[in-house]
């Protein structure tokens, strides 16, 4: 029985702690111990009434109830061992749900517990029945119970927000998924269609109604042509929609023809207007370059000029109180130069100045006029495609007019070759054969003799019907 005990405490190792188990052996031990105390009572009992003789005979009964109280034993453990694995199979079903929907733990773990609660109380309740080691499963289930409490309190804790993270990662790619189902285009139901139709014709054909070895009925006929009948119709929808499919797609392919060349044309405008800009900035960099010349030589000047002033300072200093008039004199000489030449300098430049507003105003002018001839070009350019696309169309129907003219005359003179020729198979006399008018005058066959007019008559009321057939 302890071997046995031992077995079953091995594969509830992993669900019991060391105090339960110390609790469930000492149990055991006491059981056994009772039971022999039991057997060695009664033993001495007998023995004490004087029944020497009938020993035997009660050691026997009492080894035959031994025997069946320790198979009764067995049972209940195995009855036992099998509710034990069977506990062992549904928490580690529940661990495996919790790992797959963490999500819905959370939420469902208090019904999960209550659940757990009411097998465990149903399971308590069997229990109470059974003999010998009830207080054992009770233990062994309260374990349990709360090993499975830890686990969902450890999962309720551990839901942190990197899963959050990824659970909204997940919800946006599904939110974009029904985003491309939902804005799919018609297509996926033409198609859809066609395989459906494809499929029921195949399947039709397949079935072999209209093969000549089935002796089918009327009724099953008028349904097949009805099928067909439908299908035809389904068919003529599929392609009515395929049809408008094309007008659509023709009318996208052109409005995206007419964007393309105007495209073409804002850029080739583009490109001409960032020509001239880059043209006039070249221009302006130009002058730039000749002002800062003309700048520099104006420094120049006014540094020499500085520099002079300082050299006569310096005479001046060096001259004295007794050459005063003198330098006086001398130096408003040469002021009177200097101002000459500045005034000189100054007309000169103002000159310059004049000659320069003039050239930009006459190159503005050119480049306005430039522009207005460019925009010109341009127009008579798009005339000019235009009027050689006219003049194309207008050669294309002149070719196509000329080839039905063509295909008129070989008509007419055909038709002229079969009516001669069923004039000539008629029967008709040779007055009847000649032209009504002459070939070289205008003269009419009402100024011919009279013979020839009843000869006319007499033929034309006998043939005429015949003529008309033939015409």
């Amino acid at each position: 029985m302890q071997q046995k005990k031992y077995s079953i405490d091995e594969r509830t190792a992993t669900l019991l702690c060391g105090y339960c188990r110390k609790i469930i052996t000492d149990q055991d031990s006491r059981e056994v111990r009772d039971s022999l105390k039991s057997c060695i009572d009664t033993a001495e009992a007998k023995n004490s009434d004087g029944l020497k003789d009938k020993t035997p005979k009660d050691l026997e009964s009492i080894t035959e109830k031994e025997i069946t109280r320790e198979e009764e034993l067995e049972n209940i453990c195995k009855e036992q061992a099998a509710r034990i694995d069977e506990l062992n199979q549904l928490v580690e079903k529940l661990k495996g749900e919790k790992e797959l929907n963490s999500i819905t733990v959370y939420q469902e773990s208090n019904k999960q517990t209550e659940h757990a609660e009411d097998d465990n109380n149903s399971m308590k309740d069997e229990y109470k029945l059974l003999k010998g080691t009830s207080s054992d499963s009770h233990l062994e289930e309260k374990c349990e119970i709360k090993e499975v409490r830890e686990e969902l309190t450890q999962r309720s804790i551990s839901f942190d927000a990197t899963e959050k993270e990824e659970l909204l990662k997940e919800i946006q790619n599904l939110r974009s998924k029904l985003q491309l189902y939902s804005d799919a285009p018609v297509k996926m139901s033409t198609d859809k269609l066609r395989s459906s139709l494809i499929s029921r014709s195949i399947q039709l054909r397949k079935s072999g109604v209209f093969s000549p070895n089935n002796n089918n009925s009327a009724e099953e006929l008028e349904k097949e042509r009805e099928r067909w009948t439908e299908m035809e119709s389904e068919w003529i929808c599929l392609t009515d929609e395929l049809r408008v499919d094309l007008v659509a797609n023709r009318q996208r392919a052109e409005r995206v023809e007419q964007e393309l060349k105007l495209e073409k044309m804002c850029t080739e405008e583009l490109d001409d207007a960032l020509k001239r800009s880059v043209l006039g900035h070249a221009r302006m960099v130009e002058h730039y370059v000749d002002l800062q010349e003309k700048y520099n030589d104006l420094v120049a000047k006014h540094n020499a000029i500085m520099h002079g002033i300082a050299e006569v300072k310096k005479a001046a200093a060096k001259a004295g109180k007794r050459g005063h008039a003198r330098f006086a004199k001398s130096l408003a000489a040469e002021l009177s130069a200097l101002r000459v030449e500045r005034e000189r300098e100054a007309k000169f430049l103002k000159k310059e100045n004049s000659s320069l507003k003039a050239q930009l105003r006459d190159t503005a002018e050119a480049v306005h006029a430039a522009g207005e001839l460019l925009v010109r070009l341009r127009e008579a350019e798009h005339a000019a495609s235009v009027a050689e696309d006219n003049f194309t169309k207008v050669q294309l129907d002149n070719e196509k007019l000329k080839k039905q003219m063509d295909k008129l005359k070989r008509k007419h003179k055909m038709e002229l070759i079969t009516m001669k020729q069923y004039l000539a198979e008629s029967k008709l006399p040779e007055s009847a054969l000649k032209p009504l008018y002459r070939e070289d005058s205008d003269v009419a066959h009402n100024n011919a003799s009279p013979r020839y007019q009843d000869d006319d008559q007499s033929w034309r009321a006998e043939f005429g019907a015949i003529y008309q057939e033939h015409i």
